[in-house]
């Protein structure tokens, strides 16, 4: 009860003057902060890839998170040669995302480059891929299984995935309980079925490839 109430109501029934008071004050509208990028990195000599929550942009293309449908993040290692000097090496990070059909190229092949035999990888790297790990890959590992559930299927390099199993033209025609084990190595998935001694290899710069162990494990188990 506000205290003016109080002391109206308080008064011996005798009638006590109200205090004056300003109309209230309407609060003025919030402003919504503008959304920070949790990234804003150089690639290549002088433009920047930024990334917020919702979307991702390198120059000037840019897509929404929600309308990727295909992700890769392979790492590659080149050895040069020494023959006076020690031998160096370069260590190639990519990382790319797209959409099948019309998709902006620049943002499949973003690049970071770093020297040494045991270099860490850029943070800028790891932040885009950690952040697919955790919010993109789901979705499209749920989007493809649902695909192939119901009959669907796509390919991933040049292996056709379906609701059968793998197939490799000239080289696999695997059923999902054929499939014994699934490894990231290497720059490489590698796939191992019964009665095949050597695995079938899937590059890890192919397209989706990062969802290949998710899919076996779900389909063949």
């Amino acid at each position: 009860m506000p205290a003016w109430l109080r002391t109206y109501a308080g008064a011996n029934g005798q009638r006590t003057a109200s205090p004056h008071t300003a109309p209230p004050r309407s609060a003025p509208p919030r402003q919504e902060a503008p959304e920070l990028p949790f990234l804003d990195s150089l690639v290549g000599w002088t433009t920047h890839v930024v990334a917020d929550q919702q979307r991702i942009t390198y120059g000037g293309d840019s897509l929404a998170w929600e309308e990727i449908e295909c992700i890769r993040y392979p790492v590659s290692r080149t050895k040069h040669q020494g023959f006076l000097f020690p031998s160096m090496y370069t260590n190639t990070y990519t990382f790319g995302v797209g959409r099948y059909g019309n998709s902006p190229k620049s943002l499949e092949n973003l690049t970071w480059s770093k020297g040494g035999k045991r270099a860490e990888a850029p943070e800028a790297w790891l932040a885009l891929v950690e952040f697919a790990q955790r919010d993109l890959e789901p979705r499209l590992f749920a989007q493809r299984l649902d695909l192939i559930r119901r009959g669907g299927s796509f390919t991933i390099g040049e292996m056709r995935v379906h609701r059968g199993g793998l197939t490799l033209r000239g080289v696999m025609e695997a059923d999902w309980g054929s499939l014994t084990d699934v490894e990231v190595a290497d720059g490489l998935v590698w796939i191992h079925e019964r009665g095949r001694q050597q695995p079938v290899r899937v590059s890890l710069g192919s397209a989706n490839a990062v969802l290949l162990p998710r899919i076996v494990a779900a389909m063949a188990g």
